[in-house]
């Protein structure tokens, strides 16, 4: 008898959704000659090697707000920003039959999995070149991304989360119940002073489609260009709110200011500031900070250092929230 999948390593989940991509594979105009892993942390990622090119099919982790109508939104606006702007993406490849996400199964996978085929887009991991110049080319991305949403209408049907409060994702709400070593009342004042610092921005400044996680990890480099990478978080918010988020996954770095500053300056060349009033961003950091908090007490799985430290780091987030 097969040991059920839940009980498998990534590695031999990963190995049981080999057939559930080439099913999935089945669906595109394409001689496939070799389907290679590249992760399993979250979402399983495979490697297309075809006659017609190389290629990246995604295949989404169920649950954690992968719904049907979110990972379409994601794909047409990735679709729109392939075909109507200079920024170089992953773009959607649609099947034979046109569309952008498709099902797939296979034996002694528990069940079907949304799947979606992107172009292969070169390059490393901006994280493995954080310095003031690269940060500088960071900003300009997110600028150049928020002109063009901010110009970008929608299709019918089109569903993405909201940035509307602190806790916007769709995981459920465990963090007050986890450890948190005498913090619980100042990131309940911390959280309360988010919600009230997110309503003050949407009320002032324009929404629209942000990637809702750009950090240093979801933006290639190759040649020197900067290539935004994953989408599935993308989501409504204003710029300030989009900034904040990417910008919390270097502020514990040593060189945060010099890199913020250089940031900043790589978004000015593009657009005007996204902040109202100086230190609206150091406010939103902890925003993030207890999404993520949520999210690794909901999948302590996923803890890639000792608890009390991201505690720690999300508290000195707080007192500056609480002012």
């Amino acid at each position: 008898m097969r040991r059920p999948f839940d009980s498998l390593t990534l590695r031999g989940r990963a190995r049981r959704l080999r057939p559930l991509a080439r099913a999935a594979l089945a669906a595109y105009d394409l001689d496939v000659q070799r389907v290679r892993l590249l992760s399993n942390t979250w979402n399983c990622v495979f490697r297309v090697d075809s006659k017609q090119g190389r290629f990246v099919l995604r295949i989404c982790l169920p649950g954690h707000g992968h719904r049907p109508e979110l990972v379409q939104s994601e794909a047409a606006f990735l679709a729109a920003l392939a075909a109507d702007s200079d920024i170089e993406v992953l773009r959607p490849i649609p099947t034979r039959d046109g569309r952008l996400v498709v099902r797939a199964g296979a034996p002694d996978v528990p069940e079907e999995r949304m799947c979606v085929l992107f172009s292969w887009v070169p390059g490393r991991m901006l994280a493995k070149d954080i310095t003031p110049a690269t940060f500088e080319q960071h900003g300009a991305l997110h600028a150049r991304l928020h002109h063009f949403a901010a110009a970008w209408t929608p299709p019918p049907q089109f569903a993405i989360r909201d940035f509307t409060h602190t806790l916007h994702f769709p995981d459920d709400v465990v963090v007050w119940d986890a450890e948190l070593f005498g913090h619980s009342a100042l990131f309940r004042e911390a959280h309360a002073a988010s919600d009230a610092l997110i309503a003050r921005v949407r009320a002032r400044d324009a929404v629209m489609v942000t990637h809702g996680d750009l950090h240093q990890g979801n933006v290639l480099v190759h040649r020197g260009v900067l290539r935004p990478i994953d989408f599935e978080e993308v989501m409504w918010a204003t710029r300030v709110q989009d900034v904040a988020t990417s910008l919390y996954y270097v502020s514990a770095r040593p060189n945060r200011v010099a890199l913020q500053e250089a940031f900043r300056r790589g978004y000015e060349r593009v657009a005007s500031w996204v902040e109202g009033e100086p230190g609206e961003i150091e406010r939103l950091l902890f925003a993030r900070a207890l999404v993520l908090l949520n999210f690794l007490a909901v999948e302590p799985a996923f803890r890639s250092r000792d608890w009390s430290v991201t505690v720690e780091r999300a508290a000195r987030l707080a007192r500056i929230a609480v002012g």
